[in-house]
């Protein structure tokens, strides 16, 4: 019966909330179990745990978009972006990390990064002086290829050139990247593993290492291949890499063009 009831309430609090997809948050969830609670007259834990786990059904049921519907709303919000900051660049990347994109957005949270299909943003932009969103906007469709996107704020062109330029990211290697050199760790006493404590060994051994602890310090039984120059990482040597700080190549972000409000 409370279960009813809770899917009744959650049926009409979204119908009068009338909001976009990104309110309906955690914080729409407190104030759905507040308001809730406050009609039947008490609450419970019981209560609290029903609430929250209705409402993720339904954000996800809410904001669950086909793929017409996820370009539409792409091309709008570029849109939206064009108006709101005053400057949009367009840039290619190479060697992007989810760890390290969340560390720019989290730099530039008065900004927006935008990193979709290209054909999608261009459409954005306007693919024609005609069907330009913004004035000059199409011209920057010609540097949305291959890994690219585009970059919304009101930050003046010298500033983010200038940090874009210096800015680099440690790039350790993903499963099937590409090394750029050879490490073998050799059997015995290896001094790559010298600075790691003892309770590493389970770690070690699940990444593929005959390995033993004696007096406190590893010692390899085999050799262990971390990389080979031109061969692709396996799970268990993306691994190792990260272990060792093994630095295959750098996350960089190129500033290409850029598109101000007086359409230069």
């Amino acid at each position: 019966m409370l279960e009813y009831y809770v899917n009744t309430w959650l049926n009409n609090y979204f119908l009068d909330q009338n909001s976009e997809d990104e309110q309906l948050t955690n914080n729409g969830c407190e104030s759905f179990h507040s308001e809730l609670s406050a009609a039947i007259g008490h609450t419970t834990p019981s209560l609290e745990k029903l609430t929250k786990t209705l409402f993720t059904f339904y954000i996800s049921k809410v904001t669950k978009k086909g793929p017409g519907e996820k370009k539409e709303r792409q091309v709008k919000n570029i849109h939206k972006y064009l108006k709101q900051y005053k400057y949009c660049y367009a840039f290619t990347y190479k060697n992007m990390t989810n760890l390290s994109m969340n560390s720019l957005k989290e730099y530039f949270k008065d900004s927006v990064f935008m990193i979709g299909k290209n054909h999608v943003m261009q459409v954005g932009l306007g693919k024609t002086d005609e069907e330009e969103a913004k004035e000059g906007s199409s011209q920057l469709n010609k540097y949305l290829k291959g890994n690219c996107g585009l970059f919304f704020t009101n930050k003046e062109p010298d500033e983010i050139i200038s940090y874009f330029k210096e800015y680099k990211c440690p790039y350790y290697g993903n499963t099937g990247s590409i090394s750029n050199q050879t490490l073998i760790l050799k059997r015995g006493f290896d001094e790559h593993l010298s600075d790691f404590p003892s309770s590493m060994e389970s770690q070690f051994r699940q990444l593929g290492m005959n390995i033993k602890v004696d007096n406190g310090k590893f010692c390899l039984l085999d050799d262990y291949i971390v990389c080979q120059k031109d061969k692709p990482l396996t799970a268990d040597q993306s691994k190792m890499c990260k272990h060792l700080d093994i630095q295959l190549d750098e996350f960089k972000i190129y500033i290409k063009s850029y598109l101000g409000n007086n359409g230069e």
